[in-house]
Protein backbone atom coordinates (compact mmCIF):
# COMPACT_ATOMS: atom_id res chain seq x y z
CA UNK A 1 0.00 0.00 0.00
CA UNK A 2 1.19 3.56 -0.89
CA UNK A 3 -0.24 5.94 1.97
CA UNK A 4 0.10 10.10 1.49
CA UNK A 5 0.14 11.79 4.62
CA UNK A 6 -0.82 15.74 4.56
CA UNK A 7 -0.52 18.29 7.35
CA UNK A 8 0.85 21.69 8.16
CA UNK A 9 1.66 20.74 11.94
CA UNK A 10 4.79 18.65 11.60
CA UNK A 11 4.71 17.25 15.01
CA UNK A 12 1.10 15.81 14.04
CA UNK A 13 2.68 14.33 10.33
CA UNK A 14 5.72 12.72 12.24
CA UNK A 15 3.41 11.39 15.04
CA UNK A 16 0.75 9.92 12.55
CA UNK A 17 3.47 8.69 10.20
CA UNK A 18 4.90 6.67 13.67
CA UNK A 19 1.66 5.29 14.80
CA UNK A 20 1.35 3.95 10.87
CA UNK A 21 4.39 2.25 10.96
CA UNK A 22 4.14 0.26 13.98
CA UNK A 23 0.80 -1.05 12.76
CA UNK A 24 3.28 -3.32 10.65
CA UNK A 25 1.28 -3.05 6.98
CA UNK A 26 3.27 -5.50 4.52
CA UNK A 27 4.65 -3.78 1.39
CA UNK A 28 3.83 -0.35 2.65
CA UNK A 29 5.25 3.14 1.88
CA UNK A 30 4.35 6.02 3.84
CA UNK A 31 4.88 9.54 1.90
CA UNK A 32 4.20 12.91 3.84
CA UNK A 33 3.81 16.09 3.04
CA UNK A 34 3.32 19.63 4.74
CA UNK A 35 0.58 21.38 2.32
CA UNK A 36 -1.57 20.42 -0.71
CA UNK A 37 1.12 21.62 -3.27
CA UNK A 38 3.50 19.75 -1.67
CA UNK A 39 1.30 16.73 -1.83
CA UNK A 40 -0.15 17.51 -5.37
CA UNK A 41 4.49 17.39 -6.40
CA UNK A 42 5.02 14.06 -4.71
CA UNK A 43 1.69 12.08 -5.89
CA UNK A 44 2.97 12.71 -9.81
CA UNK A 45 3.88 9.48 -11.03
CA UNK A 46 2.96 6.83 -8.64
CA UNK A 47 0.00 8.01 -7.10
CA UNK A 48 -1.48 6.67 -4.16
CA UNK A 49 -3.64 4.53 -2.53
CA UNK A 50 -4.75 6.31 0.06
CA UNK A 51 -4.45 9.73 1.72
CA UNK A 52 -5.15 10.98 5.18
CA UNK A 53 -4.98 14.59 4.80
CA UNK A 54 -5.96 17.37 7.32
CA UNK A 55 -8.90 20.34 6.22
CA UNK A 56 -7.43 23.51 7.37
CA UNK A 57 -3.68 24.31 5.76
CA UNK A 58 -2.52 27.51 4.39
CA UNK A 59 -2.40 28.14 0.20
CA UNK A 60 -4.56 25.15 -0.64
CA UNK A 61 -7.12 23.91 2.08
CA UNK A 62 -7.77 20.06 2.34
CA UNK A 63 -10.94 20.22 -0.05
CA UNK A 64 -8.98 21.68 -2.67
CA UNK A 65 -6.48 19.43 -2.09
CA UNK A 66 -8.74 16.63 -2.49
CA UNK A 67 -10.50 18.29 -5.32
CA UNK A 68 -6.92 18.57 -7.78
CA UNK A 69 -5.77 15.15 -6.58
CA UNK A 70 -9.22 13.67 -7.86
CA UNK A 71 -8.59 15.59 -11.23
CA UNK A 72 -5.69 14.14 -12.05
CA UNK A 73 -6.54 10.85 -11.00
CA UNK A 74 -3.66 10.70 -8.36
CA UNK A 75 -5.55 9.15 -5.78
CA UNK A 76 -9.16 7.79 -5.27
CA UNK A 77 -9.23 7.38 -1.50
CA UNK A 78 -8.94 10.29 1.04
CA UNK A 79 -9.66 10.68 4.52
CA UNK A 80 -9.73 13.96 6.13
CA UNK A 81 -8.58 14.87 9.51
CA UNK A 82 -11.03 17.29 11.03
CA UNK A 83 -11.75 19.02 14.63
CA UNK A 84 -15.01 19.41 15.43
CA UNK A 85 -15.07 22.76 14.71
CA UNK A 86 -14.76 22.00 11.35
CA UNK A 87 -17.47 19.62 11.08
CA UNK A 88 -19.20 21.69 8.35
CA UNK A 89 -15.88 21.13 6.03
CA UNK A 90 -16.58 17.63 6.62
CA UNK A 91 -20.09 17.90 5.25
CA UNK A 92 -19.05 19.27 2.19
CA UNK A 93 -16.33 17.02 1.98
CA UNK A 94 -19.07 14.23 1.21
CA UNK A 95 -19.36 15.99 -1.87
CA UNK A 96 -15.92 14.83 -2.79
CA UNK A 97 -16.70 11.23 -2.31
CA UNK A 98 -14.02 11.36 0.76
CA UNK A 99 -13.66 7.46 2.52
CA UNK A 100 -14.02 8.51 5.78
CA UNK A 101 -13.06 10.95 8.55
CA UNK A 102 -10.93 11.05 11.43
CA UNK A 103 -11.70 13.22 14.56
CA UNK A 104 -8.68 14.96 16.13
CA UNK A 105 -7.11 13.67 18.65
CA UNK A 106 -6.73 10.35 16.22
CA UNK A 107 -8.14 7.37 17.95
CA UNK A 108 -5.32 5.08 16.67
CA UNK A 109 -8.28 2.06 16.54
CA UNK A 110 -10.32 4.13 14.28
CA UNK A 111 -6.88 4.92 12.67
CA UNK A 112 -5.92 1.20 12.38
CA UNK A 113 -9.68 0.12 11.21
CA UNK A 114 -9.65 2.92 7.90
CA UNK A 115 -6.29 1.62 6.71
CA UNK A 116 -6.54 -1.98 7.42
CA UNK A 117 -10.09 -2.56 5.45
CA UNK A 118 -8.17 -0.27 2.75
CA UNK A 119 -5.24 -3.07 2.31
CA UNK A 120 -8.13 -5.36 2.48
CA UNK A 121 -9.57 -3.84 -0.54
CA UNK A 122 -6.52 -3.40 -2.36
CA UNK A 123 -5.83 -7.28 -1.37
CA UNK A 124 -9.57 -8.49 -2.62
CA UNK A 125 -9.68 -9.90 1.00
CA UNK A 126 -13.27 -9.44 2.66
CA UNK A 127 -13.91 -10.61 6.02
CA UNK A 128 -15.29 -13.81 5.40
CA UNK A 129 -12.34 -14.82 2.99
CA UNK A 130 -10.24 -14.24 5.79
CA UNK A 131 -12.89 -16.32 8.35
CA UNK A 132 -12.69 -19.64 5.84
CA UNK A 133 -8.83 -19.14 5.84
CA UNK A 134 -7.83 -18.53 8.71
CA UNK A 135 -9.29 -22.27 10.59
CA UNK A 136 -7.10 -23.91 8.07
CA UNK A 137 -3.76 -22.60 9.67
CA UNK A 138 -2.95 -25.43 12.61
CA UNK A 139 1.10 -25.47 12.42
CA UNK A 140 1.00 -24.14 15.62
CA UNK A 141 -1.15 -27.05 16.60
CA UNK A 142 0.06 -30.42 18.03
CA UNK A 143 -2.69 -33.19 18.70
CA UNK A 144 -2.11 -36.35 20.28
CA UNK A 145 -4.21 -39.14 22.61
CA UNK A 146 -3.28 -38.97 26.13
CA UNK A 147 -4.37 -42.99 26.23
CA UNK A 148 -1.89 -43.43 23.58
CA UNK A 149 1.15 -41.93 25.66
CA UNK A 150 2.73 -42.96 28.63
CA UNK A 151 2.10 -41.87 31.47
CA UNK A 152 5.06 -39.73 31.47
CA UNK A 153 4.70 -38.46 28.39
CA UNK A 154 1.46 -37.12 30.00
CA UNK A 155 3.47 -35.37 32.58
CA UNK A 156 6.00 -33.77 30.08
CA UNK A 157 3.77 -32.62 27.86
CA UNK A 158 1.60 -31.02 31.31
CA UNK A 159 5.18 -29.35 32.86
CA UNK A 160 5.38 -27.87 29.17
CA UNK A 161 1.91 -26.33 28.79
CA UNK A 162 2.32 -25.30 32.47
CA UNK A 163 5.90 -23.83 32.06
CA UNK A 164 5.88 -22.40 28.40
CA UNK A 165 6.23 -18.85 29.69
CA UNK A 166 9.75 -19.85 31.06
CA UNK A 167 13.31 -20.46 29.33
CA UNK A 168 12.40 -24.46 28.94
CA UNK A 169 14.93 -26.55 28.21
CA UNK A 170 15.61 -30.29 28.08
CA UNK A 171 17.58 -30.48 30.70
CA UNK A 172 15.50 -28.32 33.05
CA UNK A 173 12.47 -30.37 32.07
CA UNK A 174 14.24 -34.07 33.05
CA UNK A 175 15.51 -31.99 36.33
CA UNK A 176 11.78 -31.02 37.09
CA UNK A 177 10.28 -34.39 36.12
CA UNK A 178 13.16 -36.67 37.66
CA UNK A 179 13.80 -37.60 33.61
CA UNK A 180 17.01 -37.79 31.76
CA UNK A 181 16.79 -35.53 29.09
CA UNK A 182 17.91 -38.55 26.32
CA UNK A 183 14.65 -40.30 27.48
CA UNK A 184 12.69 -37.17 27.18
CA UNK A 185 13.84 -36.73 23.49
CA UNK A 186 13.11 -40.96 23.27
CA UNK A 187 9.23 -40.27 24.35
CA UNK A 188 8.42 -37.45 21.90
CA UNK A 189 10.06 -39.76 18.76
CA UNK A 190 7.63 -42.20 19.72
CA UNK A 191 4.87 -41.13 21.27
CA UNK A 192 4.36 -37.69 18.88
CA UNK A 193 7.00 -38.28 16.37
CA UNK A 194 8.11 -34.61 17.12
CA UNK A 195 11.03 -33.23 19.11
CA UNK A 196 11.07 -31.95 22.34
CA UNK A 197 12.02 -28.32 21.29
CA UNK A 198 9.17 -28.23 18.19
CA UNK A 199 6.36 -29.18 20.98
CA UNK A 200 7.38 -26.05 23.19
CA UNK A 201 7.66 -23.51 20.23
CA UNK A 202 4.18 -24.88 19.00
CA UNK A 203 2.75 -23.92 22.80
CA UNK A 204 4.28 -20.79 22.53
CA UNK A 205 2.85 -20.11 19.25
CA UNK A 206 -0.95 -21.34 19.51
CA UNK A 207 -0.88 -18.51 22.54
CA UNK A 208 0.94 -15.88 20.50
CA UNK A 209 -1.52 -16.04 18.07
CA UNK A 210 -4.34 -15.96 20.26
CA UNK A 211 -3.06 -12.44 21.45
CA UNK A 212 -2.29 -11.23 18.27
CA UNK A 213 -5.45 -11.99 17.44
CA UNK A 214 -7.91 -11.07 20.34
CA UNK A 215 -5.69 -8.14 21.18
CA UNK A 216 -4.99 -5.44 18.27
CA UNK A 217 -3.12 -3.20 19.99
CA UNK A 218 -1.03 -5.17 22.04
CA UNK A 219 2.62 -4.58 21.31
CA UNK A 220 4.30 -7.66 19.35
CA UNK A 221 7.59 -7.09 21.87
CA UNK A 222 5.35 -7.74 24.38
CA UNK A 223 3.42 -10.99 22.92
CA UNK A 224 6.68 -12.19 21.95
CA UNK A 225 7.60 -11.83 25.66
CA UNK A 226 4.21 -13.07 27.48
CA UNK A 227 4.23 -16.14 24.76
CA UNK A 228 8.01 -17.54 26.49
CA UNK A 229 9.83 -16.36 23.21
CA UNK A 230 13.24 -15.47 24.56
CA UNK A 231 13.34 -12.17 22.52
CA UNK A 232 11.39 -10.07 19.57
CA UNK A 233 14.18 -11.64 16.92
CA UNK A 234 13.48 -15.23 18.23
CA UNK A 235 9.52 -14.95 17.92
CA UNK A 236 9.85 -13.32 14.41
CA UNK A 237 12.06 -16.52 13.34
CA UNK A 238 9.89 -18.66 14.59
CA UNK A 239 7.05 -17.38 13.45
CA UNK A 240 8.05 -16.51 9.72
CA UNK A 241 9.66 -20.48 9.74
CA UNK A 242 6.29 -22.00 10.57
CA UNK A 243 3.51 -19.88 9.00
CA UNK A 244 5.60 -18.46 6.57
CA UNK A 245 4.93 -14.50 7.92
CA UNK A 246 6.18 -12.39 10.23
CA UNK A 247 3.62 -11.91 13.13
CA UNK A 248 2.45 -8.43 11.84
CA UNK A 249 1.59 -9.87 8.46
CA UNK A 250 -0.39 -12.02 10.30
CA UNK A 251 -2.05 -9.93 12.13
CA UNK A 252 -3.06 -8.07 9.47
CA UNK A 253 -4.08 -10.95 7.76
CA UNK A 254 -6.46 -12.58 10.16
CA UNK A 255 -7.01 -10.22 12.74
CA UNK A 256 -10.54 -8.29 13.53
CA UNK A 257 -9.57 -4.58 14.91
CA UNK A 258 -12.90 -3.57 17.04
Amino acid sequence: MRLMIVDDDQVILNGLAGIVKKFDISDSEIITAYDGVDALEKLKGKGADLVITDISMPGMNGLEFIREAKAYKYCSRFVILTGYDEFEFARQAIRYQVTDYLLKPINKNDLFNIIHKVDMELHGIDQHEKDMILPDIDVCKVTYDRNQCSDKMVKILEYIDDNYTLDISLNQAGRALDVHPNYICTLFNHDLGITFLYYVESVRLKKSIELLLSEMERPIKDIASVSGFMNERHFYKVFRKRLGSTPGQFREKYGSPK
